[in-house]
């Protein structure tokens, strides 16, 4: 079959619509972080807190899925990637909502740094590895 003659997956289709609603939420919790006056300590500060790391902990199932088939009632292994992939996405974005688009600590600043890289490095390996098996 050619590759012009080739169908889209409707996740490759999705994908792309949320990575834009990702990228305009972010843009606007940035422009508008003032405004929105979010603590991490109360009201919906923390629950964004708790969902970013509620997602963290579900992206870490994926691994597990892989690597033992018994828990295939679970779900088919790219189904747990594409959950993977959305939920990495959507983890740093909480969280970034959660601490309010800025750092209180140095520790504060070295966690959120170092999970933008990983989120960061997930996004730039899943872009080459597509365009590495495109053909």
């Amino acid at each position: 079959m050619a590759a012009a003659a080739r169908k889209p997956k409707s996740g490759f289709r999705v994908f792309p619509l949320y990575l834009t609603l990702i990228a305009a939420a972010l843009s606007f919790g940035f422009v508008f972080k003032e405004q929105l006056q979010i603590e991490a300590e109360v009201g919906i500060g923390y629950w964004l807190g708790i969902a970013g790391v509620g997602c963290v902990g579900v992206l870490l199932l994926y691994p597990v899925r892989k690597r033992y088939p018994k828990l295939a009632f679970l779900g088919s292994v790219p189904s747990w990637f594409h959950l993977h992939m959305a939920l990495g996405i959507l983890a740093p974005t909480f969280i970034l909502f959660h601490a309010g688009f800025r750092t209180g600590s140095v520790n504060a600043a070295v966690a959120l740094v170092t999970m933008l890289i990983v989120a960061a490095s997930g996004l730039f390996g899943r872009m080459l590895y597509v365009r590495i098996h495109r053909n």
